[in-house]
Formats: structure tokens, sequence, C-alpha cells
């Protein structure tokens, strides 16, 4: 029976597409399943190409091909397309900010004021951080956990401050609340550095400045939403918070 079975000749091998040796495996594995291993699903074949150099390749019964060669090259050409160079995301950032900036060019004067005094406050506020409880020890003779503990209520004050100020703010108005504030916070600072009573320090510390500082802060950013639209609000804002940071910054090397 094994002797009935048809097998190509090598000549007729290599002369052959790999769609025929595809189908000429399939037949003869079919055929003489019982007699053959199944390892000789897949073997390779030689052939010869045009300049007599040999090639092997290998087909099974799935009808698998090699990959081609080009395929990989079109994998590294598109990862290379996809990698951004950083300068083009320096460039971008570098547009956004300046598109940010003309945005802002048609605002009202009023929002360019409320941007140098958001400078100003943060500059008396951490410059005044930086020194407090050194000012507490050596002028006043303060132990460090008493300075401590005034540092620490003077900030916790701010906020409890800020949770009544609201209605104050709505009825006397941007403009009213931001006069009051700063007037208060300078004269308080002044009273601060020039007093020698712990009462009128204290007085100072735990009432006028707070509330000072809540009429300050809040009313500043109520400003920033009322001279800005919806357009350029969220550039504005940001820039907002960029200046207290650059007020810190400042205040660190000028107290030193």
């Amino acid at each position: 029976m094994a002797n009935l079975i048809h097998r190509p000749n090598s000549s007729s091998i290599s002369n052959s597409s790999p769609r025929s040796l595809h189908s000429i495996e399939i037949g003869s594995s079919s055929s003489g399943a019982s007699h053959h291993h199944p390892s000789s699903l897949s073997r390779p074949m030689h052939s010869r190409n045009s300049s007599g150099s040999s090639i092997t390749s290998t087909s099974s019964a799935s009808g698998s091909y090699p990959p081609c060669p080009r395929s990989n090259h079109l994998q590294k050409s598109s990862t290379k397309i996809m990698a951004a160079p950083p300068t083009s995301m320096i460039q971008k950032q570098y547009a956004k900010i300046t598109a940010g900036f003309t945005s802002l060019s048609n605002s009202p004067p009023e929002l360019w004021k409320a941007y140098l005094l958001k400078f100003l406050d943060s500059y008396a506020y951490f410059s005044f951080s930086l020194v407090f409880t050194l000012f507490l020890s050596d002028d006043f003779g303060m132990s460090d956990v008493q300075a401590g503990s005034i540092y620490g209520a003077w900030g916790a004050l701010i906020t409890v401050f800020g949770l009544f100020t609201g209605t104050v703010i709505d009825n006397l108005g941007v403009a009213k609340c931001l006069r009051i504030g700063f007037v208060l916070s300078f004269f308080s600072r002044v009273a601060i550095f020039a007093c020698n009573s712990r009462e009128v320090l204290l007085i100072c510390l735990l009432i006028t400045l707070p509330f000072s500082n809540c009429l300050g802060i809040p009313v500043l950013s109520v400003g920033i939403r009322r001279y800005t639209n919806d357009e350029n609000r969220g550039f504005a804002f940001g820039l907002f918070y960029v200046i207290m940071n650059v007020g810190a910054l400042v205040a660190g090397p000028m107290v030193d």
C-alpha cells in the first residue's frame, strides 16, 4: 500500500510554487497518515532564485509563510514618526503661554492691579512667616513652644475669619474690601514691630492681622473671576497662583 502513494521528486518540488507544495503535503499526509510521522507535515523546501543562490523556505499544513522583511522596516519607521522631539513640546508650551497672555491683553486695568496686589500680599505674608517665631523669641523673650503656638494660632485664625467674611465682602464690594484689608494689614504690621507690650502684640497678631488677610486674599480671587471671561479665566487663575509663588520665592533671599 505504501508503494502506491505518489511522492513528487526533488525536481518537481523545486520548480513548484509554495501553494502547490502546500497541496502536495496535505495530500500525502491525508493518504498516508498511518505511516508518516507528524513532523513530516512541516519540512524545509529548497529552491533557487534567478541568481542561482539557494533559498530555504518552510511550508506547513496551516499555510503559514515566512514574514516579509518589509514589515519590520515599516514598524521601525512608524516608531520613529511617533516619537516627538523635545523641541516641539517646548515650542507648543511657549505658544500656549503666548496665547494666554494675548487673551489677557484686552482685560481691564483692574486685573493687572489685582496681580500687583497679590504679589505684594504674598511677599508680605511669606517674609513675615520667615521671621515670625524669631521675632517673638528675640524681642519678647518667648520660648520656642510659645512662639510656635502663636504662629499656629495666627494661621488657623485666618481660616476661621475667612468663614465669616463672605457676607462682609458681598455687602461692601470688592474695591472697598480691598482698601480696608490692605490698610488694616499695613497698620497691623507697623504696630507689631513698633510695640513693646505683649497685649498689643497679641491683639494685632490674633485679631486685626488675620481679619485683614481674609479681606485681601479671597477678594482678589473674586476680582480675577470678575475681570476675565470664559476663554481666558483658566489662564488668568493659573497666572494668579504663579505670581503668589514668585512672591514667596523673592521673600526668602530678601529676608536673608
